[in-house]
């Protein structure tokens, strides 16, 4: 499986594979956008 999503108050997501972690380009995205 890519994602294992949970069905709780957050919507979470309970696997979600290394390959497709985006969590680092958009930080970098939100701070640059930020230093502006």
């Amino acid at each position: 499986y890519t994602y294992i999503l949970g069905k709780n108050e957050a919507g979470s997501v309970l696997y979600g594979s290394e390959a497709n972690d985006i969590t680092e380009t958009v930080t970098e995205a939100l701070n640059a956008s930020y230093k502006k």
